[in-house]
């Protein structure tokens, strides 16, 4: 392959996108606020009257792709703290749920299955809530793995 500068590119619409004049941090942000804004509106359409939880505690900060739903019948929402966090306690993930359930104007009662990396903040937002089955992910690879030939 040719060292081609790093300007170059094949195809003719994405040259012209490469080459668009730069934009304000304002005029970035808002566009980035009006994508987000349809991306929420979006799922809370399609989101289902009830699903699933995939939450990761204190652990890790790690999105695990074994547990993707691919089929539009069952629905499961990672949540995830920010790096950021100071807090990274069940509490605080507690409130996260809370809060992303208001959002889309879900009840608690919507939820009808956790799995999460942490027992204990598994277990007190499944009290919280009202008794909903958690799992972790290690049994669910674990099961995963028992199963495959």
């Amino acid at each position: 392959m040719e060292c081609l500068p790093f300007s170059f590119v094949e195809r003719k619409l994405a040259r012209l996108n490469a080459s668009l004049s730069f934009i304000s941090e304002e005029t970035g942000v808002h566009y980035l606020v009006i994508v987000a804004a349809k991306a929420e509106a979006r799922l809370a359409c399609a989101l289902p009257d009830n699903f699933g939880l995939t939450a990761t505690a204190s652990s890790s900060d790690a999105y695990y792709s074994d547990l993707d739903c691919t089929s539009r019948a069952f629905v499961l929402l990672a949540f995830c703290s920010l790096d950021n966090e100071e807090d990274l306690s069940a509490q605080n993930l507690f409130g996260l749920i809370a809060d992303t359930l208001t959002r889309y104007s879900k009840p608690w009662d919507a939820i009808v299955v956790m799995v999460g990396d942490n027992c204990a903040a598994n277990q007190l937002i499944s009290n919280k809530i009202g008794g909903i089955p958690c799992s972790s992910y290690y049994s669910r690879r674990d099961s995963l793995g028992a199963a495959s030939p």
